[in-house]
């Protein structure tokens, strides 16, 4: 009976990695793309990087926890998410860290940050403040990921962000604006537009949509009359961004940003103004 039941769980796991490969792989054109990518989740699957994660998260832990954790994670386990995205030392090319970014933010970025339930979590617990950080990641396939789910994780498909918040301070959906309004501490504005000049294909676009909306959201709710200025650097940024961006669609819309936030003198010229209170800079 023993062998049995193992028998019929190892089936279900294939089911599952299965499922979940043909649900990333399923509307990829091109057959060998498909193929390669799904041969490498597979990969990951059969040999999780255990040790690396041990060593990343600080307990012990067998293949089996590993493959839950990356593969069909609990919103409970996103609370290690922030630890498994951390950027690692580049000068230090065999730190554990470098397995485990691959694997946890490919897995993320294909499939955990489009599910909210654990999107939420994983926002509440703080991890929005490692996809900042590698937003200027020097290896520009984790960098377009990082900017592939920071630009799902503000999205309509997450969540109405410009819904008015909810009456109590314990709904989910409270924990996951505390998150997002964390940010206003971190490099965001400074790396998104480090990318206005993207290392990868249609990245300048992406970041500056993620611009937009992090702008206005702040704006919305977290400033005095709606007033929220910048500082001249952004502002001369947004202008640069007006004429020389990749696409005629993101020029206008850099356009669009800068008509919009220079109506306002800039944050520099006036520290009292909204934009010391948002925390923007």
């Amino acid at each position: 009976v023993g062998m049995v039941a193992i028998c019929e769980i190892e089936d279900e796991e294939i089911k599952a990695i299965d499922a979940l490969v043909q649900s990333v792989v399923g509307e990829i054109p091109d057959e060998d793309l498909r193929r390669q990518l799904g041969a490498g989740l597979k990969k990951w699957h059969d040999f999780p990087p255990v040790k690396e994660m041990e060593l990343i998260l600080q307990r012990n832990m067998v293949p089996a926890q590993a493959r839950q954790i990356l593969f069909h994670p609990t919103p409970e386990d996103m609370d290690f998410y922030p630890m498994l995205l951390v950027a690692a030392p580049e000068e230090q090319e065999q730190h554990p860290q470098h397995k485990v970014l691959r694997c946890a933010l490919s897995l993320f970025y294909l499939v955990h940050c489009k599910k909210w339930k654990l999107a939420r979590e994983f926002i509440r617990v703080g991890g929005l403040r490692e996809l900042v950080d590698l937003l200027v990641h020097p290896n520009n396939i984790l960098r377009s990921q990082a900017v592939h789910s920071l630009l799902t994780l503000t999205g309509d498909d997450a969540m109405d962000w410009f819904e008015p918040p909810p009456e109590t301070g314990m709904d989910p959906e409270m924990y996951a604006r505390r998150g997002m309004y964390s940010l206003v501490a971190t490099p965001l504005l400074a790396n998104l537009l480090a990318n206005r000049k993207s290392a990868f294909p249609g990245g300048s676009g992406l970041c500056l949509n993620i611009l937009a909306f992090w702008l206005s959201w702040i704006r919305f709710f977290y400033t005095k009359d709606r007033v929220l200025r910048l500082s001249k650097q952004v502002l001369s940024e947004l202008e640069a961004w007006s004429k020389e961006g990749e696409e005629a669609e993101e020029r206008q819309l850099a356009s669009d940003l800068f008509k919009d936030f220079s109506r306002f003198p800039p944050a520099d010229e006036d520290t009292e103004g909204a934009q010391s209170e948002a925390g923007v800079p």
